[in-house]
């Protein structure tokens, strides 16, 4: 409980809502891999939940994220999950549109499937489905 009023506060702090799914713009991959979107007005850095990655980013990292994606949309919908700095997020893009709706995918598990990423030490619910989508 503890744990987590802290991680509430410090992303509160960074203007960055905790647990809350809110559409981002992508604008770029800093360096370091993270992702640098548009939440709520603000230009902001935030890493992806789960997975770790190469610094520099491996080139399949960035062509995923900055070629891929963005042919179907650059909106993403982001769930920030841990403080930072940089805070971690999940973040789901618009796979494709079926006539039920709209197909959300969780971008981790895209990288990780491509072998962009590797999955984080971190202990989390999905880790288990991160682990079986890793191509190393």
């Amino acid at each position: 409980m503890r744990r987590r009023l802290m991680a509430m506060l410090c992303a509160a702090a960074m203007n960055v809502p905790v647990n809350a799914a809110e559409p981002c713009e992508l604008i770029r991959v800093d360096e370091a891999g993270a992702l640098v979107v548009r939440l709520q007005g603000t230009e902001q850095t935030i890493a992806i939940f789960g997975i770790d990655v190469e610094r520099p980013p491996p080139k399949a990292y960035v062509e995923i994220i900055a070629e891929r994606i963005p042919r179907t949309s650059r909106t993403l919908q982001c769930t920030v999950l841990a403080p930072g700095p940089p805070p971690r997020a999940r973040f789901l893009y618009l796979a494709w549109r079926d006539k039920t709706g709209d197909v959300w995918q969780d971008l981790a598990l895209t990288l990780l499937g491509q072998g962009a990423a590797r999955v984080s030490g971190e202990t989390f619910p999905e880790r288990g489905d991160y682990v079986r989508h890793w191509r190393p």
